[in-house]
């Protein structure tokens, strides 16, 4: 098995699957998904094809590990588990949780921004976007009504290239405004299409 610079549990897992002779895999009926915490931690559920006689959940586990290991050490300050994984129905389930969205981002190489609007901005996003209502899709929002909800939620997220069922969004606040290739399933909840950019989503 070759090593893996830490690059993301989606680049472990590609990397492991093709070095044990991945083929084309069935389509995937389940959703990948990413659950906010109000203290800040990300949790993901990431789930793949694992319908191999010879794949072995044993040693993409020890990959995962080693991963988060490598990562932390080089990145002291980053807090990240493996919480558990199986195998069901042909596919592995692999459940991660981070302390941080910054911890999410730098592990996995993808962006993604969990804060305040008014923090966003701070750091340097770029606000200059049209949102949808979830009440109203005849109602959009740009930049100037977005900075004066400074203290409402924003997500800023980009999907892994390869994640093309795209991903279920847990807020821990009811979600108020959408960018496009966002669906909302409940109050709370959203589902994420896979894009070349960012998708946005604003919450309580």
């Amino acid at each position: 098995m070759k090593k893996l610079k830490a690059a993301g549990i989606l680049a472990v897992l590609m990397v492991w699957l093709t070095a044990c002779g991945s083929g084309a895999d069935a389509e995937q009926e389940t959703v990948n998904s990413l659950t906010l915490d109000k203290d800040g931690s990300v949790e993901n559920m990431i789930i793949e094809g694992f319908d191999k006689d010879y794949y072995d959940l044993d040693g993409l586990n020890t990959m995962i590990k080693d991963s988060i290991e490598q990562y932390c050490r080089q990145n002291p300050s980053a807090d990240i588990t493996l919480k558990g994984s199986e195998v069901s129905d042909g596919q592995v389930r692999v459940s991660m949780k981070y302390d941080s969205a910054a911890s999410y981002m730098g592990y996995n190489n993808k962006t993604l921004f969990v804060g305040t609007i008014q923090e966003a901005y701070s750091e340097g996003y770029d606000l200059n976007i049209s949102l949808t209502d979830v009440k109203d899709s005849s109602n959009t929002i740009g930049k100037q009504e977005l900075l004066e909800m400074g203290e409402k939620h924003i997500v800023i997220i980009q999907l892994p290239s390869t994640m093309t069922d795209g991903m279920r969004l847990q807020c821990f606040g009811e979600i108020l405004y959408i960018s496009d290739g966002v669906n909302p399933v409940s109050k709370k909840t959203a589902d994420i299409e896979q894009s070349q950019g960012v998708s946005v989503v604003v919450f309580k």
